[in-house]
C-alpha cells in the first residue's frame, strides 16, 4: 500500500501518469499495527531530481483498543521515475516552491 500511495502522490505532483517506482529506501518501523487499528498514510514529495521525485510516506494509526489514540507507526521513502509515452525517461518539470521568508515552510521541508 505504501508504494501505491507514493505512486499516486508522484503522478499528482508531476501530472504525468507514466511513472514507475524504482526504489524503496529507509523504511523505519516504530510501532506495530494491529488488525483492529485504523491506518492512515500521508504522502509528500520531499525532493525533485532531474528524472524522478522522492516521496515520503508517513503511516499513522489509531488504536481502538487504546481509546482512539493516534500514533506514528513507520515512514518510508520511495523514488518514482518520470517517463514519456514511449517509455523513455522524461525530466520532471515541476519543482518544489520554497520561499526564503517562509521559515515555517522551510523548517517543514528540512
Amino acid at each position: 500500500w505504501m508504494e501505491r500511495v507514493a505512486s499516486y502522490c508522484a503522478v499528482h505532483f508531476t501530472r504525468n501518469k507514466n511513472m514507475a517506482t524504482v526504489a524503496m529506501n529507509r523504511v523505519v518501523f516504530k510501532k506495530p499495527i494491529k488488525p483492529t487499528d485504523i491506518v492512515e498514510m500521508k504522502a509528500r514529495v520531499v525532493y525533485v531530481h532531474t528524472f524522478s521525485v522522492e516521496v515520503e510516506i508517513r503511516v499513522e494509526f489509531e488504536s481502538m483498543l487504546r481509546g482512539g489514540i493516534r500514533m506514528a507507526s513507520h515512514t518510508g521513502y520511495f523514488t518514482v521515475e518520470n517517463y514519456n509515452d514511449v517509455g523513455h525517461r522524461r525530466p520532471v518539470l515541476t519543482g518544489l516552491k520554497l520561499v526564503e521568508g517562509d521559515q515555517l515552510g522551510l523548517k517543514e521541508y528540512l
